[in-house]
């Protein structure tokens, strides 16, 4: 737990664009109080990923919600060379 919130959400959402050539990414941001908000933001930068072949992500024992279930699915939509995805939400 790193209480990272919605502010380091979406500090992370900002700094995934700049990983535009990551293949690989493992992101465990479970128990960091992140709410619906926070992971759209998160998602946003997910989606600008588009050379991503591999991703890991937990969200466990966050606020993910539908608007956070949503973001994730049109960010993730983008990564049209994702092959391998484990999501725990």
């Amino acid at each position: 737990c790193n209480k990272i919130g919605d502010e380091g959400a979406y500090i992370l959402g900002l700094g995934l664009n700049n990983w535009k050539n990551i293949i690989s990414l493992q992101l465990y941001l479970f128990y960091n109080q992140i709410s619906q908000t926070g992971i759209s933001n998160i998602a946003k930068g997910l989606g600008t990923l588009t050379q991503m072949k591999n991703l890991e992500i937990s969200f466990l024992e966050n606020k993910v919600g539908n608007e956070g279930s949503i973001a994730l699915s049109e960010g993730l939509s983008k990564c049209q060379n994702l092959r391998e995805l484990k999501l725990y939400i």
